[in-house]
């Protein structure tokens, strides 16, 4: 990692300390900072990771490698997932513009002039009905 990543990954190590912890605000702006240094660590380590996929001839090390730099993605979903559990509004949106194949710009413009179809409602599974 070069000077100005290890610079760039102090500022993000500063910028993500949470004081207070006992409240929902709190634990919100936790998990937002927690996302925002996510996605910034992923930007700086995909390239420092693809970067040494692209470079080693050992297709094992290239596996551990891409491996490495795909874990960081994971971490990211995963505190997205618990934001969007804990705020409605995270929620709504995500619910709104995340895995559909509709033009992203078509969704808010059907929003917008009041064209947009309700969302479909959640499917609440009761679990399997086969005895144990």
């Amino acid at each position: 990692m070069d000077g100005r990543s290890k610079e760039h990954l102090a500022v993000l190590v500063q910028r993500n300390v949470c004081y207070d912890r006992d409240t929902p605000a709190s634990s919100l702006h936790c998990c937002v900072a927690c996302l925002y240094g996510q996605l910034d660590f992923e930007d700086v380590l995909t390239g420092f990771y693809q970067q040494r996929v692209d470079a080693t001839g050992d297709s094992a090390l290239r596996e551990i490698l891409a491996h490495n730099r795909d874990e960081e993605k994971e971490h990211a979903a995963m505190v997205l997932e618990w934001l969007r559990r804990q705020d409605e509004g995270f929620d709504h949106y995500l619910r709104k513009y995340l895995f559909t194949d509709r033009p992203i710009l078509a969704i808010e413009e059907a929003a917008d002039d009041g064209t947009e179809s309700p969302a479909p409602p959640r499917v609440v599974g009761i679990g399997s009905l086969r005895k144990r």
